[in-house]
């Protein structure tokens, strides 16, 4: 479908609804949000609140999960998960910027023993070392700097002032945040003499097909072998993995995530917002780290487990003592009746 103004109609085919409630001739202009909903728009609603919303909008069809009868004049399209078809209409509604793959810009650095596929774009200002690869319909956009026998797959997109270190690899479908770092140097030292003497990393690092890795996202290379990254693994902004780690498949890391050197992460885990995991340490799949969580070093994660707190506990738990700490006060109060005797805080 490549018009700009579809059809209610239209949209119901493309998003495989075979149910329309109300006219499905009446043309969609564009696509709202809950938040904002233009006139002649179609709008996608789940919750029972963001419904009302629609219904009482300037849209012309709202996208629900159930078919309704008081419909205040809108057109429905009925669809099993309203997420799935918001993401969807984005795609219809909202194209990708298209870049002119099979050209090298002039200004762009290439090795003469790289290999760049034509159909390749390599844009302004990029370097690219010796013996690398770039795949087709891969996408290098300014500012990058790709070091000496790089793999870049196809359909891959590098945004600007990413740095990818010497000997990284990148399979198919991946896409790199602005200001990333790829295979820099992992955070290794030794004490001899009262100096830190460094300890050189000679590994690198490796990423699975569709991934997609945040901006300003430090992934260190290992020290030797590989720090590893799985395939369909979600990495948002600010992120920092360590040498030698190894994250599994399908795997979320949210923003302002540590992860030190030599844990590995099962597949399907979730480490939410500002968690902190140490090195050496080893989790299970299905696992979820709770915001801020902090696991310490070298344990043990069994799989399915939700952890909460500092140091990271089974969420049920920590929320228990929680609860606890917060009636501390009335329990002294009660143990105080009780005994006849108060309680002092011992002198600092």
């Amino acid at each position: 479908m490549d018009k700009k103004i579809y059809t209610i109609e239209d949209i119901a085919i493309y998003l495989c609804s075979e149910t329309i409630i109300g006219d499905k001739s009446i043309t969609v202009e564009n696509l709202s949000g809950i938040s904002d909903i233009g006139k002649g728009s179609i709008v996608c609603a789940a919750k029972k609140n963001d419904v009302d919303i629609a219904l009482k909008s300037k849209a012309v069809c709202v996208v629900l999960k159930d078919a309704i009868e008081d419909r205040n004049g809108k057109s429905i399209i009925v669809v099993q998960d309203t997420t799935e078809a918001f993401a969807r209409l984005l795609d219809l509604f909202f194209k990708d910027k298209q870049y002119p793959y099979g050209v090298i810009e002039t200004s762009a650095f290439v090795s003469e023993s790289a290999k760049i596929s034509s159909k390749a774009y390599i844009a302004h200002n990029v370097v690219i070392g010796d013996n690398s690869v770039i795949g087709e319909n891969t996408a290098i956009l300014s500012n990058t700097v790709i070091g000496d026998n790089v793999i870049i797959g196809d359909n891959c997109k590098i945004n600007p002032n990413v740095v990818l270190n010497d000997n990284t690899v990148l399979e198919d479908n991946i896409i790199i945040g602005s200001s990333s770092v790829i295979g820099g140097d992992g955070f290794g030292y030794y004490a001899k003499d009262n100096i830190h003497n460094k300890i050189s990393q000679r590994g690198n690092v490796i990423i699975g097909h569709d991934t997609e890795i945040g901006s300003s996202v430090m992934i260190d290379k290992a020290v030797i072998g590989s720090t590893k990254i799985g395939s369909g693994v979600k990495i948002d902004n600010l992120v920092h993995i360590a040498h030698n780690c190894s994250i599994g498949d399908h795997t979320l890391i949210i923003a302002q995530v540590g992860i030190a050197g030599s844990t590995k992460i099962g597949n399907w885990c979730t480490l939410a917002g500002q968690a902190g995991i140490a090195d050496h340490v080893e989790i299970g799949d299905n696992v979820i780290i709770a915001a801020q969580g902090g696991v310490v070093t070298g344990v043990k994660i069994d799989d399915a487990s939700i952890l909460f707190g500092t140091p990271a506990q089974d969420i049920t738990r920590e929320k228990m003592c929680i609860i606890s700490y917060r009636k501390l006060p009335e329990i002294v109060e009660e143990i105080e009746n009780i005994t006849g005797k108060r309680i002092k805080p011992k002198k600092m």
